[in-house]
């Protein structure tokens, strides 16, 4: 594993599967537990880099519990998060999972978690190269909506304005999958956020707040494949 001095860590130094370098030691046995999980997400990736049709961003396994707290007082647990991250010596789209998802989700939920992750990461590729040609900056001004409450969030999260639309960009199976996570299906049937509480907060885990608002550098490196993409589908 190889420290890039920007937060992250490349696990495999191919750029694929970074981890969040934090300064509180998990136990051996959760670090070990983990570094299986990651191992085994960076394996299936060449199948789902197929499934997706283009190349899945940079992922970042985050070693904590996140909450994520609105202007209103609601609160929501991501379970992912997509933005702007350093990977290698630049900055790219990343899509984030947080290590309790990824060590108690289901594969298929997980994959779902992924899809939706991916269509923030297209909406954001494509946003930041229409800015780019039309010689605007790439980080314009949020409306802070999102911020106001969970209800204004989720309505901002699964919207266009936030997101590609999921019939252009996934295939049937995916978009079966995503609607399974996004209905909290995984949450009512598998108790997946009970399992992530038990497992990680109860154990004493590490927990943070996170307050978003990923700043995107104008020198961003955008992903050539899923633009090449975009322009085959008509999305730029």
């Amino acid at each position: 594993m190889a420290k890039d001095g920007a937060g992250t860590i490349d696990v495999f130094g191919d750029g694929r599967v970074v981890r969040t370098d934090i300064a509180v030691e998990l136990p051996p046995s959760i670090d070990d537990g983990l570094t299986s999980a990651i191992a085994e997400l960076h394996g299936a990736l060449p199948a789902l880099d197929v499934a997706f049709a283009v190349p899945l961003p940079a992922l970042e396994v985050w070693p904590l519990f996140l909450t994520h707290r609105f202007q209103d007082g609601s609160e929501i647990y991501p379970e992912g998060l997509t933005g702007a991250r350093p990977v290698g010596a630049g900055t790219q789209y990343v899509i984030g999972v947080t290590a309790p998802a990824l060590m108690t989700f289901a594969t298929a939920t997980l994959i779902g978690l992924l899809a939706h992750e991916f269509l923030h990461a297209v909406h954001m590729t494509l946003k930041a190269e229409r800015r780019r040609r039309a010689r605007q900056p790439i980080s314009s001004p949020s409306s802070g909506e999102y911020r106001k409450s969970f209800e204004a969030n989720r309505q901002l999260d699964r919207g266009n304005e936030m997101r590609v639309r999921p019939d252009v960009w996934l295939s049937p199976q995916l978009i079966d999958l995503l609607k399974q996570y996004e209905d909290g299906s995984h949450i009512v049937t598998a108790g997946s956020r009970e399992r992530m509480w038990e497992f990680w907060v109860n154990q004493g885990l590490p927990t943070a707040l996170h307050r978003g608002g990923f700043t995107s550098p104008e020198d961003i490196a955008l992903s050539a494949e899923i633009l090449m993409r975009a322009e085959s589908l008509g999305e730029l």
